[in-house]
């Protein structure tokens, strides 16, 4: 036995007439949110770009660490081949 299936209704969903405003409070959280993410992006970008200081100042050493020319600052190297034994 088949039943026949509900016909489709023809009639719009109903919609709001006049969109709700936020609670002031809603404003002042949403303008204080805005304000942290702002500045969370200005720390972000300060991030990288030391980052990309840092990183082009490993790439210069990197040829002076291997090649043995660098020593850190406040370090004192001693050759000891002219040392008698």
């Amino acid at each position: 036995m088949l039943t026949s299936l509900p016909s489709p209704s023809t009639t719009p969903p109903s919609s709001p007439s006049k969109p709700t405003q936020p609670s002031p409070s809603l404003l002042t959280e949403l303008k204080s949110l805005k304000s942290k993410f702002s500045n969370a992006e200005k720390t972000n970008e300060e991030h990288l770009e030391t980052i990309d200081k840092l990183k082009q100042e490993l790439f210069e050493l990197s040829g002076g660490i291997a090649g043995g020319r660098h020593s850190p600052p406040k370090t004192h190297v001693s050759q000891l081949i002219d040392n008698p034994k």
